[in-house]
């Protein structure tokens, strides 16, 4: 019973939070290409 409402609750959040979850990986992607092309020096992300 209580793993239904979880799960609920999570497709509830997922449906209304829709656009901030594909929102976010297409922001880190952006942020991670911007890091890749830009030197900054001494900050250096792994690849």
């Amino acid at each position: 019973m209580l793993v239904s409402i979880v799960i609920g609750e999570a497709l509830y959040l997922a449906h209304r939070c829709r656009r901030a979850l594909i929102a976010s990986p297409v922001v880190l992607v952006g942020l991670w290409a911007v890091m890749t092309v830009m030197p900054h020096g001494s900050v250096h992300l792994p690849n």
